[in-house]
This record gives C-alpha cells, sequence and structure tokens, in this order.
C-alpha cells in the first residue's frame, strides 16, 4: 500500500513502481472507488499497489484482443 502525497498521480506512480507510466491503469484498477476520470488522487489517499502484475496485464490483452 502506498499513501499519496502532493503531487501523485497514476501515471507518476506508475513509472515510480513499475517503470513504465502507462500502465497507470493498473492502480487504477486496483483502487475500486477512485475517479475513473482523472489520474489524480486525493492527497491521503490508500492505494493499493500490486506487486505482481504479469497476471493483470495477461487479462487485460486477453479481453482487448478480442
Amino acid at each position: 500500500y502506498f499513501i499519496t502525497t502532493e503531487g501523485d498521480s497514476l501515471d507518476v506512480l506508475a513509472q515510480q513502481f513499475y517503470k513504465n507510466k502507462s500502465l497507470w491503469w493498473v492502480l487504477s484498477i486496483a483502487n475500486v472507488g477512485l475517479s475513473q476520470n482523472s489520474l489524480y488522487t486525493p492527497v491521503g489517499t490508500q492505494l493499493r499497489v500490486p506487486t505482481e502484475i504479469q497476471n493483470i496485464i495477461s487479462e487485460y490483452n486477453t479481453l482487448n484482443s478480442r
């Protein structure tokens, strides 16, 4: 888990945790209740940060290849 601070956004956090800012959506789907219309999160928000993301990415790719 990670607690957000001033200036945090899902793309910045994805770069920090996954070394790839385009994986912001992994954080978004792992944290139900976040606004789906924004990359920004309120300061002090506790975010779940999945560490094993290969299965998430594989499922995403499977769903989007149909």
